[in-house]
């Protein structure tokens, strides 16, 4: 079909005719599909009306319609037979909270909402709801038929840069014309099989089902919210794609669960949009993507439709950090004017003006915003949509410089932060990336998820970061993450971003009087660091245990104190430490636990050597136990089975739900193993016990320095003479090493995750793996013959740390 043929059949039909006319012309082509269901055409086209009949006779008196349903074959239907119906039709988000609804509700003046099934909404005096099945079973009446193009169709919500719900309402013709735009995009054709993976409520979801079921291709539903990420590439295989579209955010996560690539399949064309593509992603297209795929990454908004394109192919060259936004769509014109209103000249940044006879009509009872934001050209005559993004024109390339949150100004010097991501991205491991400016610290924010599978430290991305960005580029502080939160239609949320800031973020506050000072600079000198505030967390400034000790140490010689070993570990910061000084009041909430790293999900608690928490996200919630060996505590009616029933005893104060991770290393194995087992008892759930480098059973039965050492800690011990400071560690290390010999391990009926170091001893011939069944065991080889090293290597920590992450995320 010509060009100007294609352009006039939707723009001589509405929403609703042309799907009838593609149902009576492709009947047995299967219109939908997902895990549970696959209909034709025919059967779908006999559904919409049927159901349009119903909805026409019972719902007279009103004329906007709200859908509340989960992405299924329920709402495709409901939302054609309600356009055929003649309603204007509003998805609403299932997942959007309850007072945002309302707000919504409110301004669209809906009166009745048609739901899912599964779904529950609370029926007001003001408010109708009706069930898809309630619905179905209702009596019927004549179909009377509109063919205005002109007449509106849906309202599509988008909170965008005022965090307001804000409607915008489109028309039979904006959406016909956008979905032509797309379809001579994208080539689509009757025997195309194209993902829906966007939410019905978006833009992005009544993209996908227009332009799909207006063509007579497939479309094919897969619940990310559901199935998750894993199982994505072998749908694509499964389903025969060949037009793949989503957010960026999501071909991301795909990428990330690609074993091999998608070379072998039928994928014509991978589209993207909603978030700025960067140059990875278009790398990531060259690596996993049949060599006949095009690239298409275009600017579209919910109040305009398509507007740019830029079509790559393995061929492009792509420079710059990110994927410029592209070229003139029919029926589009892009503007860049000045604060004056003015046109530019291109290669200057202005304000993005869309003039088009096919956007939206405005927003829902909003004058105000429609007046600024929709306006006429006085000289053309045409509507004009003012975006508030800023770009420029570069060889008749739009380039978007900001949507306007994307641009900042530090120093003077005009920054890009999509090339932060771009280039942290380019590190294997990192899946996706969020660099942000914080106004009260006047500084740069970078998100990072990392995936399970890596071997990044944060020391990493910043030697990174330093050697491909300029100084005044570099963030104030990185943050790690198990997975950036995401909007409902899977952009990164920004706004729960910035406010994940203040629970990470700490502004500068120099020490004020004797005692902040003289902690401040044990800080600094234990650290090698320059500057410290009084709120900056000593561990995450680098501080590890045996920092923590050398702090106690030089803080007792300095105030003439006594300070309880751990209790950094409480404080964190010089600001409390300080505090506890000078009030010498060193007592804490918990006597064992302490908090050494804030975050969701489900708790890690570890006893001993704490170099995990470098190597895990900033949202994993890490306690560490503190142990008798720390406290240097001796009594001679102590046993492992009482020390550890102290340990459960806090646990189950603090744990927040019924689900936890225990480890341990070293000794702290035997204690991490009874604590589980006490754990279980009192009906927690351990997910994981982590057993680091356990020992086995000295083989070597004489060893004349340690038989030396149990002696004369044995004298110190029965004699109850006090040892010398010189040999205090060594008599409180002997005692527990007694304590752990008695201790009998026992079976354990979870999950384990056991990591030995190289020994003589021959696995078979081992007590630890014997501890749980084979099935249930996940042993991990630590390739090194010192026992410390498994701690103070880093080759080695990230080894045992990346199994971990391994087996949690």
């Amino acid at each position: 079909m010509k060009d100007n043929e294609l352009k006039s059949s939707f723009l001589s039909q509405t929403i609703d005719g042309r799907f009838a006319h593609i149902a009576d012309t492709y009947p047995d082509n299967i219109a939908y599909s997902d895990s549970e269901n696959t209909v034709t055409y025919q059967q779908l086209s006999a559904q919409v009306d049927i159901l349009a009949a119903k909805i026409q006779k019972n719902l007279v008196d009103e004329p906007i319609v709200g859908l509340f349903f989960e992405q299924s074959l329920a709402f495709i239907t409901c939302f054609f037979a309600a356009i055929r119906s003649g309603k204007v039709v509003v998805p609403l988000e299932i997942n959007s909270p309850e007072n945002r609804l309302l707000k919504l509700i409110n301004n669209a003046q809906i009166k009745t909402i048609i739901k899912g099934d599964n779904l529950s909404y609370t029926q007001t005096k003001d408010l109708r709801i009706f069930s898809y099945s309630e619905l179905c079973k209702k009596e019927s009446g004549d179909l009377y038929i509109s063919d205005d193009i002109n007449n509106e169709v849906v309202i599509l919500y988008t909170s965008g840069s005022t965090g307001e719900p804000k409607g915008v309402i489109h028309t039979h013709k904006s959406f016909m014309h956008c979905t032509y735009r797309f379809t001579k995009l994208l080539g689509l054709i009757n025997t195309d099989k194209c993902t829906f993976l966007y939410s019905t409520a978006h833009m992005g979801g009544t993209k996908d089902i227009l332009n799909t079921l207006l063509n007579g291709a497939t479309l094919n539903y897969y619940s990310i919210e559901k199935m998750g990420y894993h199982d994505l590439p072998q749908w694509i295989k499964d389903n025969k794609i060949t037009v793949y579209t989503s957010i960026v955010t999501v071909f991301r996560k795909l990428c990330g669960e690609i074993k091999g690539d998608l070379k072998d399949t039928g994928i014509k064309v991978v589209r993207l949009g909603g978030e700025l593509s960067l140059k990875v992603d278009f790398d990531k297209y060259k690596e996993f993507f049949p060599n006949n795929c095009l690239f298409i990454s275009g600017l579209a908004s919910s109040e305009t439709g398509l507007i740019r394109q830029n079509i790559l192919n393995k061929q492009s060259i792509v420079t710059e950090s990110y994927i410029a936004n592209g070229y003139p769509v029919d029926g589009v014109d892009i503007d860049i004017r000045d604060d004056e209103g003015n046109t530019v000249e291109d290669g200057v940044i202005g304000t993005i003006i869309i003039s088009s006879d096919y956007i939206s009509t405005g927003y829902k009872n909003m004058p105000e915003l429609n007046a600024d934001r929709y306006r006429i050209n006085k000289v053309s005559g045409r509507r004009e949509y003012w975006s508030g993004d800023t770009g420029y024109i570069k060889d008749g390339n739009l380039v978007v410089s900001g949507r306007s949150d994307l641009q900042i100004k530090i120093s003077g010097r005009r920054i890009d932060l999509s090339e932060i991501d771009s280039i942290v991205m380019e590190l294997s491991g990192v899946t996706n990336s969020a660099a942000l400016y914080y106004d009260e610290t006047k500084s740069i924010i970078l998100f990072v998820e990392i995936s399970k599978n890596n071997s990044l430290s944060k020391e990493v991305l910043s030697k990174h970061l330093s050697d491909n960005l300029p100084f005044y580029m570099q963030p104030t502080k990185i943050i790690t993450l198990t997975a950036l939160p995401l909007t409902p239609s899977f952009k990164i949320n920004k706004k729960q971003l910035y406010e994940l800031i203040k629970d990470y973020e700490h502004p500068y506050v120099a020490p004020t009087g004797i005692y902040e000072t003289e902690v401040i600079n044990v800080f600094c000198k234990v650290l090698n660091k320059e500057k410290i505030g009084i709120h900056d967390n000593f561990f995450e400034l680098g501080g590890d245990s045996i920092a923590a000790t050398s702090t106690n140490v030089m803080l007792e010689k300095i105030f003439h104190i006594k300070i309880p070993y751990g209790y950094l570990y409480q404080a964190q910061t010089a600001q409390l430490v300080a505090k506890a000084i000078q009030d010498n009041n060193f007592e804490k909430q918990l006597k064992w636990l302490s908090l050494v790293n804030r975050g969701s999900g489900v708790p890690i608690y570890w006893v001993g050597e704490d170099s995990i928490r470098k190597y895990l996200p900033d949202d994993q919630e890490i306690y560490r136990i503190g142990t008798h060996y720390d406290h240097g505590e001796l009594d001679k009616n102590l046993t492992v089975e009482l020390i550890c029933s102290e340990f459960t005893k806090e646990i189950l104060q603090v744990n927040k739900g019924n689900h936890c991770i225990v480890g341990g290393f070293s000794m702290g194995a035997r204690y991490a193993l009874e604590v589980s087992h006490q754990l279980k008892k009192a009906g927690l759930n351990i997910d994981l016990l982590i057993l680091l480098d356990p020992s086995e059973k000295d083989r070597k039965l004489f060893r004349i320095g340690n038989t030396v050492k149990r002696f004369i800690s044995n004298f110190y011990f029965f004699t109850n003479i006090t040892p010398p400071e010189s040999f205090k560690t060594i008599h409180v290390f002997q005692y527990h090493r007694r304590l752990r010999n008695k201790y009998k391990i026992s079976k354990y009926d979870g999950k384990v995750l056991l990591f030995q170091r190289r020994l003589d001893i021959p696995f078979e011939e081992r007590e630890w793996p014997k501890i749980t069944t084979p099935d249930n065991l996940i042993f991990h080889p630590l390739d090194l013959d010192d026992h410390f090293e498994v701690v103070s290597n880093s080759d080695i920590q990230l080894q045992w740390a990346n199994k971990i992450k391994e087996c949690i995320y």
